[in-house]
């Protein structure tokens, strides 16, 4: 029922009994769908998955409200331009999209279609001739428009001045045909401009403060993701993750990145939320029932807009909910490779070995 409130469709694709697991396939809007991860984890207790593949584009279920917010206009789209390009006396022409049957050289097929198909049916047909006449009507305006000459309060005065310069007999000042309506509307048209003016004058720029910048990092993922961290986890795992923190402390000491290294403690009975200052980094070890992931979910979605959050992760699902909180993503294997980067980067630049 959820996938249909949100113009979806699904489908049970699998049912297995016997380890108390069910396959839901379907398809739904991204917009509507993108946050319902959190949702599934929620009202699953954690055990719901949730993972989408792009599946192509379809018709908007909300088609007027998409082009009512989008404002399009086919004429000032420029990249994917809808006019036509004619022959008229041996140059290339531009005709609009809605003029090309005024100068198209075809017949009507059948009383109700072009020979080439610009029109299919009667529909459009008369969407195409609709286009036409608003277009004509729109011509006219813009021409009535541009007939009219505007006159500004100054130039009024001045037609006024020599009139009354003309009139010194004592004859009353005369208008000369140039209505109150006029003046009105032109003390009316400087003023909204004058208006203008000073709130362009008023305005300072203020820039976008940035946010501070935070890591949160993964660690039992990135150990696990790095080979050499691996081999040494392999052998004694707080040597892996010693050695982590200081490759971590040098690359904060580098990019001045606010790092934050998370590890599951999840399986030790009564263990507390514990966060330990390493160097200049910060450890948090999570309390009992809490793994890195949740930490790591929480943390982002409360701070994301006081600070610009990149999380360090391989873990699918977690990946997709941190998106869907509008954080940076990056890999194990890609943090692995930028580390080692920027590390080279900076030795070269100041000679260290």
């Amino acid at each position: 029922t959820d996938i249909s409130k949100m113009y979806g469709t699904a489908d049970i694709t699998e049912n297995d009994y016997e380890n108390h697991i069910t396959v839901l396939t379907g398809r739904a809007p991204v917009v509507t769908i993108h946050s319902y991860v959190k949702e599934v984890i929620s009202y699953t207790k954690g055990l719901g998955k949730l993972s989408f593949v792009l599946a192509g584009y379809d018709r908007c279920h909300n088609e007027d409200e998409v082009l009512a917010f989008s404002h399009y206009d086919p004429e000032s789209d420029t990249h994917n331009p809808s006019s036509s390009v004619f022959c008229i006396h041996g140059s290339g022409t531009v005709i609009p999209w809605y003029e090309v049957a005024d100068y198209m050289h075809l017949e009507y097929v059948n009383g109700n279609a072009f020979a080439n198909g610009i029109v299919q049916n009667r529909r459009e047909e008369e969407a195409l001739l609709q286009a036409r006449e608003a277009n004509r009507m729109r011509r006219e305006r813009d021409k009535m428009l541009a007939q009219e000459i505007p006159i500004s309060v100054e130039e009024i005065d001045a037609i006024l001045y020599r009139n009354s310069r003309a009139n010194e007999n004592g004859r009353k000042n005369s208008y000369k045909g140039i209505s109150q309506a006029v003046r009105e509307r032109a003390r009316r048209r400087n003023s909204e401009q004058k208006d203008r003016d000073e709130k362009e004058k008023s305005w300072e720029y203020k820039p976008i403060p940035k946010k501070p910048k935070y890591m949160l990092v993964d660690g039992y993922n990135v150990i696990h993701a790095w080979k050499n961290l691996e081999e040494t986890a392999r052998l004694h795992m707080d040597a892996a993750v010693g050695q982590l923190n200081d490759i971590l402390s040098n690359y904060q000491a580098i990019t001045g990145i606010h790092l934050i290294v998370v590890y599951d403690a999840y399986k030790l009975k009564g263990h507390p939320v514990e966060e330990i200052p390493y160097q200049n980094i910060h450890i948090v070890y999570t309390k009992e029932d809490q793994t890195a992931d949740q930490y790591i979910e929480r943390y982002a979605g409360q701070n994301h807009s006081k600070y610009d959050i990149t999380v360090v992760t391989s873990d699918g699902l977690e990946q997709q909910i941190i998106q869907g909180e509008g954080c940076h993503l990056l890999s194990s294997r890609e943090f692995e490779a930028h580390v080692a980067l920027t590390c080279k980067e900076f030795y070269e630049k100041y000679g260290v070995n």
